[in-house]
């Protein structure tokens, strides 16, 4: 077991009794040996607890925390990151599925490419085999120039525990908190590409409704254009104002077609913009960059 580093897997869960057992079961059946699961419970009030409790007294790799209050989505999140044992972390949602596989990938990966802060699961293209190391500017150009890398979910992503409480975690902004987490680090620290089809993100009618989208695309902006502007982004300050503009311009033409539709009303038009530092003449100018 000394030849395998330690993982945690966290789960955190909110009245999660319908998907609870098929997730637990999903991280149990991994193929890697040396892991622990740590399930934080956030004041559910169903059965999800009892589940939860009845794994625990029959394996012993699975540990359960209950919080005092409903923490929220990332906050919970750092609660469970905060009790964990394991070299790497990882998370699988409570109403998700990890694939045996999923765990040993990511660890391959990492002995591969030890300098690397992240393994992010991602889809295959044309430039090489995986798993495949990343320096902070190319991760970058691969987000906003290609393929949104860094618009994957906390369970498409392990973590190395000493960055993660380096970077203290995540901010606990809510939806977007992984978003602003990744383009933290990646600008730091080099980040590895793993194979893609190591989890099963579930879509149900149980789950927390988002963000519309005008309002999540414009907080989505605000904090790509911060890490955009950032001293730490790893850019040219070519690239990074090309990037700020497509980001203003998208927004822009978004919010246009909404305020025409009808949709938004012309004051959240006005101040969302102005919060992107997108006044009304640039507004008629990124209608046609």
């Amino acid at each position: 077991m000394d030849n395998f580093p330690k993982v945690s897997v966290l789960m955190t869960a909110f009245n999660r009794e319908k998907y609870l057992a098929e997730a637990i079961e999903s991280v149990l059946n991994s193929h890697y040996p040396n892991f622990e699961l740590i399930i934080s419970d956030d004041c559910s009030t169903d059965s999800t607890l009892d589940i939860a409790r009845d794994y625990e007294s029959k394996d012993e790799r699975v540990k359960i925390s209950t919080n005092k209050t409903n923490l929220g989505d990332y906050p919970n999140r750092n609660m469970a990151s905060s009790l964990a044992k394991g070299d790497y972390i990882i998370y699988c949602d409570s109403d998700d599925v990890m694939y045996p596989h999923a765990i040993q990938t990511h660890i391959w990966c990492f002995n591969t490419f030890p300098d690397a802060a992240l393994s992010f699961e991602d889809i295959h293209d044309d430039e090489g085999p995986f798993p495949r190391l990343l320096i902070p500017e190319n991760a970058y150009k691969r987000h906003f120039f290609g393929n949104y890398l860094f618009s994957r979910a906390p369970g498409s992503v392990m973590i190395k525990r000493e960055v993660f409480e380096k970077m203290n975690g995540f901010s606990g902004k809510r939806y977007i908190g992984d978003f602003e987490f990744w383009l933290k680090v990646a600008a730091l620290f080099p980040i590895v590409l793993a194979p893609g089809l190591l989890s099963w993100a579930r879509t149900h009618e149980d789950q927390e409704k988002q963000y519309d989208i005008i309002k999540y695309r414009l907080v989505s902006a605000e904090v790509a254009l911060a890490a955009l502007s950032a001293e730490t982004c790893p850019l040219s300050k070519l690239d990074s104002q090309l990037c700020s503009n497509r980001i203003k311009s998208n927004i822009s033409k978004l919010y246009s077609k909404e305020l025409l539709k009808g949709n938004i009303d012309p004051r959240f038009f006005k101040s969302s913009l102005k919060k992107l530092g997108v006044g009304p003449l640039e507004t008629l100018q990124y209608l046609f960059y």
